[in-house]
């Protein structure tokens, strides 16, 4: 089990691990009506007007230590291998940081696009473990994170300190997508309510 850092301290990346995604990367390339079930992230998000977001598993980003909540499943994945990788990833990650995983999104930035510099604000921030699994990456898909800038390798987790100020360009006219996995720590996860 990783040693858990807490996002005050002066850290910017830890990398937890390699992943096999092609069958992950397969299923997104056949995606059409799935990026388009919610836009509300890019559409109430300025720093997200560039992306697509399809969420499979949501919890209340407001949510506050303590207080009850409840991590809802929102889109079912179909493809059995496609669901065997991510079952893999998601067992891992959360033995790996004693959590539960609590919000669940697939995310695709546009080639030659950015998102601007921002930081993370509230309890499940400062709690959570956020995690980037890129699926489909090239080397001008950069991320930066308090002032330390690297190219996230397909396949890799790499939790960010998303309480530091952080970006991401993509100088290519590919498209980068992650997965995005948040695990919440079990002392906090017990106040869950999972649907």
């Amino acid at each position: 089990m990783n040693t858990l850092r807490s996002k005050r301290e002066n850290w910017s990346y830890i990398e937890h691990g390699l992943y096999s995604v092609d069958r992950i990367a397969q299923m997104i390339e056949n995606f059409d009506y799935e990026w388009g079930i919610d836009t509300s992230r890019q559409e109430k998000y300025k720093t997200h007007a560039d992306t697509r977001c399809l969420t499979v598993q949501s919890i209340s980003l407001y949510w506050v230590v303590g207080n009850p909540a409840v991590s809802k499943k929102l889109f079912e994945i179909k493809d059995q291998a496609a669901k065997e990788e991510i079952d893999y990833i998601v067992k891992d990650l959360e033995e790996k940081n004693d959590g539960k995983l609590v919000n669940f999104e697939i995310v695709s930035l546009n080639g030659n696009c950015r998102i601007r510099t921002h930081r993370d604000r509230g309890d499940f921030v400062y709690y959570g473990r956020r995690i980037h699994v890129p699926i489909i990456t090239n080397p001008g898909a950069l991320f930066t994170v308090a002032g330390n800038q690297i190219h996230m390798e397909k396949g890799k987790a790499y939790e960010i300190n998303n309480a530091k100020w952080h970006s991401v360009i993509n100088k290519s006219a590919q498209e980068r997508i992650h997965l995005i996995l948040d695990i919440l720590p079990n002392e906090y996860a017990r106040t869950v309510n999972f649907i």
